[in-house]
């Protein structure tokens, strides 16, 4: 069938910077120039105003570093004559928010309905009638949390690199309801990940990704899409070469980016070759490698035990996490951050330990011409709502959906009610 989704490698040209706010403000304004170029090419007109209008996904493999190209993208604005509305998406929103922000992103996304549908909804009504440009362009800047589980059909998305896996799932979330073939390329990936410029060595498609650490099998010679991308695989954004990849004697695990995860699933899922007998006729002792996925099927009775999810953690973290909670002040309704602390072998309830003000810091969003904040709602409205809604007080209402799961950090972290929770890092 005619491709829906075409790729194009989108160049970079910031090799000899250090990661500081002149990077982000540039890389901002590559993803910028992305989102413009995609517009043109996709946009659709509103009948009402008769603006050309387009929504499109922009993918991160980070929340931290999303969150401060977030802020350099909202301080650079938009070109002359055009609008962005701009909505961040990731894990690190209180539940609430983010709860919110789904349900809004969900609708509008949903192309099932007639043409013209979406610009009658009230979040984009809104944004539309609030700004008399033109040429208005709808971003979701997300982590890949867009990825999976969100049945959405954008005009055109944007793609941090990370894994050929992430690069199928998130062409999946364009045209995917209406599928009307593409005359040009709508998808585009940066020829790198940012994280390449942070360190340029080791691995650099991990976390997400498969890459692993130099010197290993798994670990590509170059970090460019041009090298380790072949047309074939991006030029027509399918499932194939995941489905249907290249002979396993013609991979280059080390070279090519889809390869190298053929290589990794094949030798998780399959058992290791049996190593031959030492001299003197013994059988040399079994060691299982890391994640090996084998393991389930060739000794099945090991299911029955905790053995194997001790030995093998499913996505399990290196890093610690702390639970955060707004709670309202009882006078005020103020909201102030604390810290959640489950009381082990006693019967005590959940302690909420104050966050001092020197380890969480409200950010303060500057905004350039043309861009906006789209439908992200604040935290003390929502909470006002729900409790009304769920006829409970606000405290209560609170605990159960103002939480989320922060990275621990002795430096604390930032906020902003538009971009979520970062980890600080001055």
């Amino acid at each position: 069938k005619p491709a829906v989704c075409k790729g194009e490698i989108q160049p970079l040209s910031l090799l000899s910077q250090k990661i500081d706010k002149e990077f982000y403000k540039n890389f901002a304004d590559v993803l910028r120039s992305s989102c413009v170029t995609l517009h043109k090419r996709t946009a659709g007109v509103d009948a009402v105003s008769g603006s050309k209008v387009s929504f499109g996904l922009v993918r991160m493999a980070n929340i931290d570093p999303l969150f401060y190209v977030a802020q350099a993208l909202f301080a650079l604005g938009g070109p002359e004559g055009v609008h962005i509305h701009l909505c961040v998406y990731h894990a690190r929103f209180p539940l609430v928010q983010r709860s919110a922000i789904e349900n809004m992103l969900d609708t509008a996304f949903n192309r099932r309905v007639a043409e013209q549908a979406v610009y009658a909804l009230p979040s984009v009504r809104a944004a539309l009638n609030a700004h008399p440009q033109k040429e208005h362009i709808f971003i979701v800047l997300a982590s890949p949390v867009c990825e999976v589980g969100r049945d959405w059909d954008a005009d055109w998305a944007v793609a941090e690199p990370s894994s050929v896996r992430a690069l199928i799932q998130l062409a999946g979330r364009v045209q995917r309801h209406r599928r009307i073939p593409a005359t040009e390329p709508n998808f585009l990936i940066l020829d790198t990940a940012l994280k390449y410029f942070k360190k340029k060595t080791g691995a650099i498609f991990s976390r997400p990704g498969f890459e692993r650490g130099e010197g290993s099998v798994y670990h590509l010679s170059s970090h460019w899409m041009h090298d380790v991308l072949r047309p074939e695989e991006y030029q027509a954004l399918t499932a194939l070469p995941r489905v249907a990849p290249q002979p396993y004697n013609v991979w280059q695990p080390q070279h090519k980016l889809a390869d190298l995860e053929q290589a990794c699933m094949r030798d998780s899922l399959l058992p290791p070759p049996v190593a031959p007998p030492n001299r003197r006729g013994i059988k040399r002792a079994f060691v299982p490698r890391v994640n090996m996925a084998a393991l389930c099927w060739q000794y099945p009775h090991a299911n029955l035990t905790g053995v194997l999810p001790q030995e093998q953690p499913f996505r399990e973290s290196t890093e610690k996490e702390n639970t955060l909670v707004f709670l309202p002040n009882e006078e005020t309704e103020d909201l102030s951050l604390y810290r959640e602390e489950q009381q082990k072998n006693t019967k005590r309830d959940t302690l909420y330990i104050p966050v001092e003000a020197s380890r969480w810091h409200t950010v303060t969003l500057k905004c350039g011409p043309n861009i906006s904040v789209w439908g992200v709602a604040d935290l003390n409205t929502l909470l006002q709502e729900q409790a009304e809604n769920l006829d409970m007080p606000l405290s209560v209402c609170a605990r159960r959906l103002a939480t989320v799961t922060v990275r621990q950090n002795t430096q604390g972290w930032l906020y902003h009610h538009a971009l979520g929770f970062a980890t600080n890092h001055d």
